[in-house]
């Protein structure tokens, strides 16, 4: 293997693991904001049903 083979294989090797890394915490950033808003507004329709302001 050349130099160059070397450096080309660990750039990539980095740039796909920060890119499945970015991908995994968009997803899950994404899915917990989510959440969290149903759960806000579920808060608030309850609040409402309640008669409280």
């Amino acid at each position: 293997m050349s130099g160059n083979h070397v450096w080309i294989v660990f750039w990539a090797a980095l740039l796909g693991i920060t890119l499945l890394a970015y991908t995994i915490l968009v997803v899950r950033v994404t899915l917990g904001g989510y959440r969290d808003i149903q759960e806000m507004f579920r808060k608030l329709r309850d609040q409402d049903e309640d008669g409280e302001d």
